[in-house]
């Protein structure tokens, strides 16, 4: 794949017919995530006759490249049990919420 063609999908993915306020136009949500998933899938294996069906290249993307490059490389747990879900952080958003409401 080159990067013309990742950004292609992107660009495809993220179009909206309809301006949505909560839908940034330089990020995908999680829906869009499988759907760029999808359209990698298909450009990578699907086209080039490496696997028959979309499905089975969305397959292929996920056990060979996302899974792989999840918690056995990102030892994520540990970050969020001692510093992010401790009582510091609870206390901080707790003082902050009624700003961090009008933020977001």
């Amino acid at each position: 794949m080159t990067s013309q063609d990742i950004d292609r999908s992107f660009i495809a993915t993220n179009y909206e017919e309809v301006d949505l306020d909560n839908n940034d136009d330089n990020s995908l949500c999680r829906y869009e995530f499988l759907e760029i998933t999808a359209r990698i899938a298909k450009i990578k294996y699907t086209e080039k006759g490496l696997c028959k069906t979309v499905a089975e290249g969305t397959r292929r993307v996920l056990e060979e490249h996302i899974i792989p490059n999840t918690c056995e490389r990102m030892a994520w747990q540990p970050f969020r049990d001692q510093r992010l879900w401790c009582l510091d952080v609870q206390d901080l958003l707790k003082a902050n919420k009624q700003g961090i409401e009008v933020l977001y």
